[in-house]
């Protein structure tokens, strides 16, 4: 029972964290602009969309994706759900970096090509594609750590040794 709870909790942690990216990624796309997503020279992802706009997403969602992991986990497996979710993120993003980026979004479409009302994301440079799953990682222990504070503060507290 302690393992099929856990497994829920850090899958629905993992689902919570795509969702919120594959929803905001593409429309903050659509937002910024082709001149501030994709750079002119390279073809590449710029420095500005990824800082401003992809970090600062992907950190958020993988704070609330550990914060539902940590929730769902309970109070005994809160930590050992948290970690398994983190390792799962990090070893799934950085399993993601050995394969071609043409592969993990699909097939690519020419430059000149429409591509609808959703840009297609540009190519992300390999130290984005690296550190990326790490700050997931370290986000999604943030959220845990975040229940397991909220936990000690809604909970009773332990008595002092002092007497009162």
């Amino acid at each position: 029972m302690t393992f099929i709870r856990s497994a829920i909790a850090v899958l629905t942690g993992f689902i919570v964290m795509m969702v919120i990216v594959r929803l905001t990624i593409p429309a903050a796309a659509i937002g910024v602009g082709l001149d501030r997503l994709r750079d002119a020279d390279t073809g590449v992802m710029t420095r500005w969309f990824i800082l401003v706009v992809e970090w600062p997403t992907s950190l958020f969602a993988s704070v609330l994706g550990g914060v539902v992991a940590g929730l769902i986990a309970g109070r005994l497996l809160r930590l050992r759900a948290g970690f398994a979710l983190a390792a799962f993120v990090v070893i799934t993003g950085l399993a993601l970096m050995a394969v071609p980026e043409a592969v993990v979004q699909g097939t690519p479409t020419e430059a000149g090509a429409d591509s609808g009302p959703i840009p297609q994301l540009p190519p992300r440079p390999a130290w984005d594609r690296l550190f990326l799953p790490l700050l997931g990682g370290v986000g999604v222990l943030l959220g845990v750590r975040f229940v397991e504070r909220a936990a000690i503060g809604l909970g009773a507290r332990p008595e002092s040794s002092e007497a009162s």
